[in-house]
């Protein structure tokens, strides 16, 4: 760069070249920055709907950028955004509303939906919404986006600009279900040479001030190297090794642990994953399910499973209801390849079968025939440790869980492949119902909870089609067969806000698939006192003589019941 620093004498007449004003490329690099982190949420498919939140965007820092730039105060500025900024969320929100309503009618679907989540949120019984989950983004994006025009226009606030958009950006990708690198590559660029921008500004005025000369197409040699910078930046970013991975980093994070796992528990009763309108099916697995409307499965092939034994296989396990869907409870993270004083817990009449699994897709979370055992990669895992007292260790000895959900340390891509061992029940049928009913408390504790807002009539008829039965096994099958009786059907509506979906499912639409068929007999079966939970994989899929695998494809997805029998373990 040939910047030349000479301090000139008070006598020269020749004075500094006033910088062009460059705002219009300060403009286009925020306007960037937070179209890579709109388009980054609608890439992550966290909802339909979230399209909606990139033009939010783009209209915040138009509005920013000419209220910034403007004479008016910050009292004004305040007011401004409050009121544009609801006049275009609202409006983006409307075209999620049902296509008959009117533009009016539509502001108000979106305003009731969202009050009924605010009230049931309120007296602690929250509904998931997806609807509103949009709705949140859009107000964050928008805040997001107005602010750092503000911040940087108004009074030059460079990293107010750009730190709050890439916390929020790395955030969405850390829990994406989408690999997303490329969105962050795109900001992360933009907030370089925003920060080149604003650095160079400043020193311009400096200069001025200290009549220090410099050549006027100073500004493409900053904004050229860096670029170049940005570059360096990104393609080492790109290459480096995750560093989360480290022991010392774990060990410093282990505080913040439990606290993270608390407010994870209270998102998913607020936003765990149901769907606003029809959903495209993906095989994305996480810590929780939800009971919503009409959803897409295709043919689309996912994986090749060579195996002994073709059974379900389990990506996750749901222990928690909440009449708008299931989530997993707090639950030990461990990495596998570090854990020492933890093995499965060992159930009779078991044997173990190896599985090799080979990808289609890309993924980390790792399916496998419950009860997964091990596998052959380096992974994480979601572990459900019984208390101590219950698992007769103490001190250093062998603890014993389970694997409720393994996650890849990389990133699995197409042709990838990993075993898996599994211990697989061989109980006979005449075991299973001779079996006894002593759960120990924390299965009972765990796996029995219900909330309050089931309506009576689903324990009615649970007990009037279970009546007589004395044994876990026999009751069941019977809840199971009269179940299947229901239509099979992908495309309902779905339960509305605040409505118990189990009783939407048994009484009203009496049509579902397979969550609503899983999550009925789970909650009837708890309410007699039989411990289950919830299982999220794939089913059976179809042979393939020629290589002798079974492929499952996406429309294979399925949700199961497990129950406890104290002997044998989840059936």
């Amino acid at each position: 760069m040939s910047t030349l620093t000479t301090s000139l004498p008070t006598t020269q007449s020749k004075r500094p070249a006033k910088p062009l004003d460059g705002a219009w490329f300060d403009f286009l690099l925020i306007l960037t920055m937070m179209l890579a982190f709109s388009t980054a949420l609608g890439a992550a498919q966290w909802a339909p709907g979230l399209a909606q939140v990139t033009p939010v965007a783009a209209l915040a820092v138009i509005a920013g950028t000419l209220v910034a730039r403007s004479g008016f105060g910050t009292l004004f500025a305040l007011t401004y955004s409050l009121v544009v900024g609801a006049a275009v969320v609202l409006g983006g929100m409307s075209a999620l509303a049902p296509n008959t309503l009117g533009a009016q009618a539509a502001a108000y679907y979106v305003l009731e939906r969202t009050g009924v989540w605010f009230y049931r949120a309120m007296i602690q019984q929250p509904v998931a919404d997806q609807l509103v989950f949009v709705l949140f983004m859009a107000v964050l994006t928008w805040i997001l986006a107005f602010s750092a025009t503000w911040s940087y226009f108004r009074s030059r606030r460079k990293w107010q600009a750009v730190l709050p958009v890439g916390v929020a950006l790395l955030i969405n990708l850390y829990y994406a279900p989408a690999h997303l690198r490329f969105y962050f590559a795109v900001y992360l660029l933009a907030a370089i040479l925003l920060l080149v921008r604003a650095t160079l500004a400043e020193r311009e005025i400096q200069w001025r001030n200290e009549r220090v000369y410099f050549p006027m197409d100073i500004g493409f040699d900053f904004i050229r190297d860096g670029l170049i910078f940005a570059l360096f930046v990104i393609t080492v970013a790109w290459i480096l090794p995750d560093a989360t991975g480290g022991n010392r980093l774990k060990t410093a994070l282990e505080p913040l642990e439990q606290p993270w796992q608390n407010f994870q528990k209270e998102w998913s009763d607020l936003f765990n994953t149901a769907a606003y309108g029809r959903v495209e099916v993906q095989p994305v697995f996480g810590t929780s399910l939800a009971l919503s409307g009409p959803r897409t499965v295709t043919d689309t092939p996912v994986m090749d499973v060579k195996t002994p034994v073709n059974r379900y296989y389990r990506a996750t396990l749901l222990d928690t209801y909440t009449s708008s869907g299931w989530f997993l409870q707090e639950a030990a993270a461990l990495d596998l390849t570090e854990t020492e004083n933890l093995s499965t817990i060992k159930y009779k009449a078991r044997r173990g079968v190896i599985q090799e699994y080979t990808t289609f897709i890309q993924t980390n979370v790792l399916v496998a025939a419950p009860q997964p055992e091990s596998v052959n990669v380096d992974a994480d895992a979601r572990v459900l440790l019984p208390p101590i007292e219950e698992a007769g260790a103490a001190g250093n000895q062998q603890r014993e869980g389970e694997l409720a959900m393994l996650v890849a340390h990389e990133m699995l891509n197409k042709g990838d492949s990993y075993q898996a061992v599994s211990y697989i029940t061989v109980a006979s049928v005449e075991e299973l119902r001779a079996d006894h009913t002593n759960y120990p408390d924390y299965i009972k504790e765990r796996y029995l909870a219900l909330p309050d807002t089931i309506p009576q009539r689903v324990f009615d008829l649970t007990e009037e089609l279970t009546q007589g039965l004395d044994n876990p096994y026999d009751i069941a099958k019977t809840l199971e067969t009269y179940l299947r009786g229901y239509e099979y059907n992908d495309n309902i509506p779905g339960p509305q806000p605040g409505q118990d979906a189990v009783d939407y499912f048994l009484f009203e639409e009496k049509a579902g698939y397979c969550n609503y068929y899983a999550s009925s007999l789970a909650v009837m079966l708890r309410y007699l006192g039989i411990p289950t939970r919830l299982a999220v994989g794939y089913a059976t899929g179809e042979p393939i003589p020629e290589t002798g695998a079974y492929r499952l494809r996406e429309k294979d997805l399925h949700t199961w019941v497990e129950v406890y029998f104290p002997t044998y373990g989840w059936i």
